[in-house]
């Protein structure tokens, strides 16, 4: 795979919607999921973290990920002391996946994911994907806002369609599972101010039961974050979702956790415990059964340690691709590769990344064979349209 065809287009500045802006107050969400900005929603999110705002710097961390930034560190820390070596091999991640969903044969199966990593995103993808070949029709995500039009008029992911969804990963994901015939729907719940903990995880179960009652046949693919698809049981009032999606009686949960584990220098270090491998794989493998914790997973993933965006061109198949930028000046600039045919308003881009260092040249994007436009955008809702149309055979 490779570039063949570059042509820069004429140098064109505009402030793209008069509506939109990054002083001071405003709204992130809406900068991001109306406006399609997602450099100037993380901009409005510092600019709340400066002002400590509670959950502010959460906020812009997610938003530096859906542009393409990799997280400060894996979630992990080494643990002082580690056992010598596994009770049982660990094997690759997705056929040994699969072979104990087989012997399960579940219902529901739910995935986690960091927040903040396109490389979790980039290995629902290859989930989502061997599922509903192996039969698995119907898709639930947290991160789509009720109501809303996943796929909009030119046929790409809406930017409105949710929050995560802006991350071009998980846009590609929901947007080959809506081409390939799968139900997709939302199931998150906003819990009332003050509402106790668990109201937001009951509802979440209750949701994806009215779901699975409306498909009864079919088997139903969970997309969570973080801790939400524990099936334990929890004596303080703060069981999770994959509990209470048990107790509504729709189907068996077998639940995967792919953030609480790593490996790194020949060490595999999870949420507990950590042991040593004869080598360390380039791919991401599944822990033994034996070597799970007691925290309501049925499966741990335990991923290569770092290079969040490397590893996510390793696991989604696209290739690296070098772009020229116009200025070395300005910064930040977000790049972002839109398919030639997309609208660059309203849709998701095939891949964006924030560029930050004052020297460089070209930023690099991973892409798939096609016809791109690349832009470039600025900090204040501008567009500059002096890009390049790039195309990748």
């Amino acid at each position: 795979m490779a570039l063949s065809g570059c042509s820069t287009l004429p140098e064109v500045q505009v402030r793209i919607d008069d509506s939109c802006s990054a002083d001071s107050g405003a709204d992130p969400f809406s900068l991001l999921t109306v406006h399609g900005r997602p450099l100037d929603a993380y901009a409005a999110a510092r600019q709340a973290a400066d002002r400590n705002e509670p959950g502010a710097d959460q906020v812009a961390t997610q938003i530096s990920a859906i542009m393409g930034v990799d997280p400060p560190t894996d979630l992990n820390v080494l643990h002082s002391e580690c056992r010598t070596s596994l009770p049982d091999p660990v094997v690759p991640a997705l056929p040994g996946l699969f072979e104990r969903i087989k012997q399960r044969n579940p219902r529901f199966v739910i995935l986690n994911e960091s927040h903040v990593s396109q490389r979790d995103r980039a290995f629902a993808s290859q989930l989502v994907a061997g599922l509903q070949q192996k039969g698995f029709s119907v898709l639930a995500v947290e991160g789509i806002f009720p109501n809303s039009d996943v796929v909009g008029p030119d046929g790409f992911v809406n930017s409105g369609a949710g929050f995560y969804t802006n991350d071009p990963i998980f846009s590609e994901m929901l947007g080959n599972a809506v081409r390939r015939g799968m139900h997709v729907y939302p199931y998150d719940a906003a819990p009332r101010p003050g509402a106790p903990f668990q109201e937001r995880e009951q509802a979440q179960a209750a949701n994806l039961a009215a779901i699975a009652r409306r498909h009864p046949d079919a088997g139903i693919i969970v997309l969570a974050g973080g801790s939400h698809g524990s099936t334990l049981p929890a004596e303080d009032g703060r069981a999770r979702m994959g509990f209470w999606l048990q107790q509504q009686g729709v189907g068996e949960v077998f639940s995967i956790n792919q953030t609480n584990a790593h490996v790194a220098d020949s060490t595999l270090i999870s949420a507990r415990s950590c042991w040593g491998l004869d080598e360390t794989p380039e791919n991401p493998v599944l822990l033994p059964e034996s070597a799970k914790a007691d925290d309501g997973f049925d499966a741990y993933i335990a991923h290569p340690s770092g290079q969040f965006r490397a590893r996510t061109g390793d696991l989604t198949g696209r290739v690296p691709v070098q772009t020229k930028l116009s200025s070395t000046a300005v910064r930040p600039l977000l790049v972002r590769a839109f398919p030639e045919d997309a609208d660059p308003n309203h849709s998701v881009p095939f891949d964006q990344f924030l560029v930050t260092d004052q020297g460089a040249t070209h930023a690099q994007l991973f892409l798939r064979p096609g016809r791109y436009r690349v832009v470039e955008e600025l900090v204040g809702c501008i567009r500059r349209t002096h890009a390049h149309k790039l195309i990748v055979k």
